[in-house]
């Protein structure tokens, strides 16, 4: 901007100035501690004064170049802050992927187009500013129009190390726990969960209880039901096994493995009643 001054006030001051029996001096001053868009400091030097009254117009000149180089810098400035930060509050979270491809010029894209972020270019130029940004693959939980801080905060935690808390009642069904994981963990989908867990009528469960007999396909009233935390780059498998350990190991330490000697039932057919009566 300052390059654009300098070149005005050489082409035109000096030709004005002239008409009046003046020599103008321009100097071009570099400060090579500021960003390149500011280095470049123009002054200059009015010699042969013929009167007071020109030498005011010439300094009125000059100080109003000066105000609109301020005005226009301000301005710039207000503009930066708005798309780092866009006004009103920022909207609900929603989930935001990252996959392995990504890098930070496609992510910036994906941030504007799903409606996180403004500007894209804003935020490759401020996330440079701010010390970079490591690109790991994984779901995000990021609130649309946030602060672009604090969108850069979240993409710099890892998934593994966010956790997410989830409980599920007792007398939950397999399809109320998927959508319960679905709307808690951004790494799961609910449709993968029901495959997983078998509860689609053309799958069987990808992990079996020890609970579980033979012809059974479904974990149906096998997962034990409480408050759990969750990565977020848990896969479905994985908590379908976590929740199905927990219901064993409070299964032995209720006598379960002996209720066929205590009760006449199998432990998988106690489970199934004790489900039941959770639900009514």
């Amino acid at each position: 901007m300052h390059q654009r001054v300098v070149n005005m006030l050489t082409r035109w001051l000096p030709q004005s100035c002239c008409r009046h029996g003046l020599k103008v001096v321009i100097f071009v001053n570099e400060r090579p501690d500021m960003d390149h868009e500011h280095r470049v400091l123009p002054s200059l030097v009015v010699e042969g004064f013929p009167s007071k009254r020109i030498a005011n117009i010439v300094a009125m000149l000059f100080v109003s170049v000066l105000v609109v180089i301020a005005v226009a810098f301000a301005a710039h400035k207000y503009w930066y802050l708005q798309q780092v930060n866009p006004s009103g509050e920022a909207d609900a979270s929603e989930i935001f992927l990252i996959t392995e491809t990504d890098d930070l010029s496609t992510v910036s894209k994906k941030l504007k187009q799903d409606g996180f972020i403004v500007n894209d270019s804003v935020f490759r130029s401020y996330a440079s500013s701010e010390g970079g940004l490591e690109i790991l693959p994984g779901y995000y939980t990021l609130r649309p129009r946030d602060h672009m801080g604090n969108i850069l905060r979240v993409l710099r935690t890892p998934p593994n190390e966010t956790l997410s808390k989830v409980t599920f009642p007792e007398g939950f069904t397999l399809a109320q726990i998927a959508e319960r994981l679905n709307q808690g963990v951004p790494s799961i989908d609910a449709e993968d969960f029901l495959a997983k867990t078998g509860d689609l009528k053309t799958t069987s469960s990808a992990v079996r209880s020890v609970y579980q007999p033979e012809s059974v396909t479904s974990l149906e009233g096998l997962l034990f039901p409480d408050t759990y935390l969750f990565s977020g780059d848990k896969t479905a498998t994985q908590v379908a096994q976590e929740m199905l350990k927990l219901m064993e190991r409070v299964g032995r330490q209720e006598g379960l493995d002996d209720s066929m000697n205590l009760v006449g039932r199998s432990p998988y057919e106690v489970l199934i009643v004790a489900s039941i009566i959770e639900r009514e």
